[in-house]
């Protein structure tokens, strides 16, 4: 083999390898990340959905009551909320003790943001009550009489007491905390001082949560 051949032959394998390796580069430098897009954040008023069951509560010695709250997510800020109020006359709110029921106008809940209190993402929520009319399901109509403007519940011993209730309700604004944890809805006591923006500063105790059914 002449030197020309040679160098020739050599020339041709470095030529070659730099071919190989530009083309290798190119491709390094053409090749676009893979990008991962976040999966958006779910609206605030996401987990207000489905019927919550309060425990069942004293109103006054004699009568007791539970209540139950319709959640349904209007959008991403406004929630649907029907309330509805039984009252019995066992402590224990056994159901052949109802005395009646109430289904109260629709009103509305506004989820404006969250706060942090104990460690925990409390919403803010401002809860819009709607003037209208208590509509009311008599179970015992010898302790529960109709007017025409209320609801008259008689109870305790010998049916000494009695409660009227105005069949027409009120509008309410109020800024309340919310929170849902593990099925359960927690709210906030009215009675807590109130922080700089108004609203309640802790929740009341656990055993006041509704269930989600």
């Amino acid at each position: 083999m002449t030197a020309e051949m040679t160098m020739t032959r050599s020339f041709s394998i470095r030529w070659a390898t730099v071919v190989v390796v530009l083309g290798l580069l190119g491709a390094c430098a053409t090749k676009q990340p893979k990008v991962v897009s976040a999966a958006p954040a779910a609206p605030l008023t996401a987990p207000y959905q489905g019927v919550f069951i309060s425990s069942c509560s004293e109103l006054t010695p004699g009568l007791y009551f539970a209540d139950a709250l319709n959640l349904k997510p209007k959008d991403e800020r406004f929630v649907s909320a029907a309330y509805t109020k039984v009252f019995f006359l066992s402590p224990n709110c056994e159901i052949s003790s109802r005395l009646i029921k109430f289904d109260m106008p629709e009103g509305s809940w506004e989820v404006i943001g969250q706060t942090l209190i104990d460690g925990k993402h409390m919403d803010q929520v401002i809860v819009n009550l709607v003037v209208g009319k208590l509509k009311g399901e008599i179970y015992n109509p010898t302790q529960v009489k109709e007017t025409a403007d209320s609801y008259v519940i008689t109870f305790g011993e010998n049916n000494k007491h009695s409660l009227p209730l105005q069949k027409e309700t009120g509008a309410s604004i109020d800024k309340e905390l919310r929170l849902i944890e593990n099925g359960r809805l927690h709210m906030s006591d009215a009675g807590a001082p109130p922080s700089p923006d108004g609203f309640p500063t802790f929740l009341l105790p656990p055993e006041d949560a509704f269930v989600k059914q």
